[in-house]
């Protein structure tokens, strides 16, 4: 395959008339670069026209609910077919299955379906592992988590969760529940993300997670502390911490919703674009109607209401996760923050690639890589996902969705 006729975004710039040749044989990209530099098409190649466009990597989400009505937690592999089919609509070609707090069984049987569906393949966005957000945290910080289902790891628990050791890749966590930091130390030892979230921490008990091996910092700015003064003392908390510290990484939910602009500039100015990811967080209510309510998590989860371009409590008084995908986040924070195209793309594919350790075959347009592609135009609406080198069926993953969903912008 040979796609060109676009801008072609790569790490660190843009080619402006580019193209990409893919070895379709083993699904690897071949070459990449300015049109005249890559090499012509083969007799009998597909060639496909971006048509003046943007041909960019596959993006990587790696905190991800649900969307089209169905969540991970529902524990079904047409539940995972649907979800990602919704956001490899969306440029999404790599993800990880993200849970909510619930009991443990729920959650044992969300993590074998991730197995099944990684074994099997879905038809939308590749499933690379679980990222487990919940049930260790802290009850007062639990944001849109159910209260009953927060709680500490008991050691009966953190057994059987670890029976799925090679499907996690990410777990967040609040360090200071009880046997949390111990929890921590063994999933760092075991090459496993560890993310603080939901979580109370002040400046100096961050430091000490970082100790124990917290490496990330869950959803900047939703469900954790700040700073407090206590008389004439300030005491900054998890947001100024992940701000500051350059051992940690973070993420951003860019819909324009959950920080106002001048908050994504703050936190784009401290991270930068290999320290600070994109995520969608998306729920079951991603690409469905406004004004229905949903529940986040599992179907007995909290309900949740669709009102304004995002997921709500049903007395509005706080967000509950997101309803929108990678592609319009990518377009916020250049059209709102000001990122340069290739650092916003940039935050969507290598650095979460990297975060999660599968940056040597994914995230970015480089020869031996996954041909992993999204081809987007100029108003950065998805045209086409290419996965391994093959091109996706956009009509067929369409139809996955249930008939009230809303189709995504072409």
């Amino acid at each position: 395959m040979l796609i060109s006729g676009g801008k072609v975004v790569l790490p660190d710039r843009v080619v402006d008339d580019g193209a990409v040749a893919v070895d379709e044989t083993d699904g690897q990209i071949e070459a990449v670069g300015p049109r005249s530099e890559v090499r012509p098409a083969r007799p009998g190649e597909k060639v496909l026209d971006a048509a003046g466009g943007i041909i960019a990597p596959g993006f990587v989400d790696l905190h991800c609910h649900g969307g089209w009505g169905a969540d991970f937690m529902d524990g079904a592999l047409e539940d995972f077919d649907t979800i990602t089919a919704y956001h490899a609509c969306h440029g999404t070609t790599s993800l990880l299955a993200t849970s909510t707090s619930a009991e443990t069984d729920v959650i044992l049987a969300m993590l074998q379906t991730a197995r099944e569906a990684m074994a099997r393949g879905t038809p939308g966005s590749q499933v690379l592992g679980a990222h487990l957000e919940g049930p260790w945290l802290n009850p007062a910080m639990r944001g849109c988590h159910l209260e009953r289902y927060c709680r500490s790891p008991s050691p009966a628990e953190r057994q059987a969760v670890m029976e799925y050791m090679p499907e996690i890749r990410s777990v967040t966590l609040s360090p200071e529940v009880e046997g949390c930091m111990d929890l921590a130390r063994d999933l760092d030892a075991a090459g496993i993300l560890v993310s603080a979230g939901h979580s109370s921490l002040t400046y100096d008990e961050m430091m000490d997670a970082i100790e124990a091996g917290v490496r990330h910092v869950t959803h900047i700015y939703c469900a954790m502390s700040t700073v407090v003064r206590k008389g004439p003392w300030r005491h900054p908390g998890v947001i100024e911490t992940a701000l500051v510290e350059h051992r940690l990484t973070t993420e951003m939910i860019a819909d324009g919703k959950h920080l106002p602009t001048c908050l994504m500039q703050l936190v784009y100015r401290c991270k930068g674009p290999d320290r600070l990811i994109l995520v969608s967080d998306a729920m079951r209510g991603a690409g469905m109607p406004p004004g229905g309510k949903y529940t986040f998590g599992p179907r007995d989860g909290t309900e949740v209401l669709i009102a304004d371009g995002v997921a709500m409590l049903p007395d509005l008084t706080a967000f509950a996760s997101s309803i929108t995908p990678l592609d319009r986040m990518v377009r916020n924070v250049v059209e709102m923050v000001g990122v340069p195209l290739h650092e916003a793309i940039r935050m969507a594919s290598l650095a979460p690639a990297r975060i999660i350790g599968v940056a040597e075959r994914k995230g970015s347009l480089e020869p031996g890589k996954d041909a992993d592609l999204c081809i987007m135009n100029d108003e950065f609406c998805v045209r086409q996902s290419i996965m391994g080198g093959k091109m996706l069926d956009m009509e067929h993953l369409s139809s996955l969705a249930p008939p009230e969903a809303e189709q995504p912008e072409t």
